[in-house]
């Protein structure tokens, strides 16, 4: 009888862990399509919904690299330093789970969010592999040289 009772109590955590999973990709989804029509706050608010209901969650590395995309275009209409770190934190944890499942997302986006991927690549390697300036190497640019090429490209 304890078996019983155990073994449907496994069925029923299964069956809830499939559809907890179900529906963070279909929120996913959810937060995209709102995305696209604009509605960046109700997008966010599902994204953040997503990434603050879940302890270890159970996301996959596909779905944090959608999240990183999503995040980026936050980052791109708000400025707001918040969400580019939830874009670097989501695609650091795409690439641990699961690096090739993460390069097929950001691969197969289509050509408009390119960019979000790309950037989000090259601010994750400036993060990851910082350049090492050496003590004799001097850095400093003044701020009359950069207003003067600021002015040149006007």
């Amino acid at each position: 009888m304890v078996r019983i009772i155990i073994s449907g109590l496994v069925c029923v955590m299964s069956l809830t862990a499939c559809n907890d999973k179900q529906r963070i990709n279909e929120r996913i989804a959810t937060a995209e399509t709102v995305m696209a029509e604009q509605d960046l706050e109700s997008s966010r608010k599902i994204c953040d919904e997503i990434l603050g209901a879940s302890n270890d969650n159970g996301i996959s590395a596909t779905e944090y690299a959608r999240l990183s995309i999503l995040y980026m275009q936050f980052y791109e209409n708000s400025d707001d330093s918040d969400a580019l770190e939830q874009a670097v934190s989501c695609y650091h944890n795409a690439v641990i789970l699961n690096p090739d499942s993460a390069k097929s997302v950001y691969d197969r986006l289509p050509a408009e969010l390119h960019k979000y991927a790309f950037a989000l690549s090259l601010i994750v390697s400036g993060l990851d592999n910082p350049e090492k300036i050496s003590i004799d190497h001097d850095r400093y640019v003044s701020p009359d040289s950069v207003g003067v090429i600021n002015d040149s490209l006007k």
